[in-house]
């Protein structure tokens, strides 16, 4: 997966796979792929590495967070 990334390993950087899948998606008409739960909620934000992160992290209680949402 790190390799898909225009920055290898950089999560914010634009992701081809999950580029190209979109744009199959939306020219076969789907309106969310791929899709994602967090904690059984739909997430409906960016399909880039830094926000599915940023909304993980929000998802937790800020007492319960993990280390590595607090850096």
């Amino acid at each position: 997966m790190n390799s898909s990334f225009q920055s290898r390993g950089d999560w914010s950087s634009y992701n081809y796979l999950l580029g190209r899948d979109r744009k199959t998606a939306v020219k076969d008409g789907i309106e969310m792929n791929p899709s994602m739960t967090i904690n059984g909620h739909p997430y409906a934000g960016k399909l880039e590495g830094k926000a599915i992160y940023e909304a993980i992290c929000q998802s937790y209680h800020y007492s319960k967070q993990p280390s590595v949402c607090k850096a």
